[in-house]
């Protein structure tokens, strides 16, 4: 018979093969359920597994939105140079007539009219590019504007004929104010008068002088007798512009220091003088040396 004690290893020998049996079929079954998990996993993706073809959309659309950024960046440039102030862009232009239309485009901007410095450059540049074509177009047409009914304005067109060296179309300028509904003054006849003088039509000035107070009703002042006096010196007519300075006194007009100079300069540089001394006396008696 077994003792209780021989009969409790017997039982515990069993218990332990048992385990073992069953853990190593466990482990074996365990080895080839994961070899085919392995197996299908490599042939398998996730849902959310990148693919080439994804790849390479995602690279033509990033290339897509930097061309639409520089594109709008483009655009925006683009928009901001036709947004910039009128005058900005009439300094900037050096064609010259890109520089005509951009200029006709703003004819009623008064803030490229009104601004003597950018209507004086853009004719100077004009002038310098020989377009004397474009430099008239550009002036008859802001003679046509409302602006050209302001005697200041025409005077300004009559000046900037003179400095383009262009003076038959001051005169024509003057004489046409009328038409264009601006009135006359002393203001427009001298700078007409002096456009004339400075481009030396001596001539014309000398006509438009004589025919200031007949035609156009223009009462002369001493500016007019002044400049009409220069003429007559650069002409070499002094005795007349010796004439002209006592007319001059006669009409309430005293002679000035311009006078004195064209007087006397001409005299000594003509060797006249006893005719210069003469002038000197005549100055003294009216009172004018001691202006100088």
């Amino acid at each position: 018979m077994f003792c209780l004690h021989n009969l409790r290893k017997l039982c515990a020998a069993i218990d332990a093969f048992a385990a073992t049996c069953i853990a190593a079929c466990i482990s074996k079954s365990r080895t080839k359920t994961d070899i085919v998990i392995f197996a299908d996993a490599s042939t398998q993706h996730p849902d959310n597994f990148p693919t080439i073809s994804s790849c390479k959309a995602g690279v033509l659309k990033n290339r897509e939105k930097q061309v639409d950024h520089l594109a709008s960046i483009s655009s925006s440039q683009v928009k901001n140079s036709q947004c910039e102030p009128a005058l900005v862009q009439i300094k900037a232009e050096r064609d010259p007539e890109k520089l005509f239309l951009l200029f006709n485009k703003n004819a009623e901007n008064r803030l490229v009219v009104e601004n003597r410095y950018v209507f004086e450059d853009t004719i100077s540049r004009l002038v310098g590019a020989h377009r004397f074509d474009l430099v008239e177009d550009l002036l008859e047409h802001q003679k046509k504007l409302r602006q050209g009914r302001r005697e200041g304005f025409i005077v300004r067109v009559i000046m900037l004929y003179g400095r383009a060296k262009m003076p038959d179309h001051a005169l024509r300028t003057f004489e046409q104010m009328d038409l264009i509904g601006c009135r006359r003054t002393i203001k427009s006849f001298n700078a007409t008068l002096k456009v004339l003088s400075e481009n030396m039509k001596f001539e014309e000035a000398q006509m438009l002088f004589d025919e200031g107070v007949s035609k156009f009703g223009i009462e002369l002042d001493q500016i007019s007798y002044n400049i009409i006096i220069k003429v007559l010196c650069d002409m070499g007519s002094l005795d007349k512009a010796y004439l002209v300075m006592v007319e001059m006194e006669k009409k309430g007009q005293k002679p000035d220091v311009v006078t004195y100079t064209s007087l006397i300069s001409a005299f000594y540089k003509h060797g006249r003088h006893k005719k210069l001394v003469m002038v000197c006396g005549t100055l003294c008696y009216l009172k004018v040396v001691h202006q100088i």
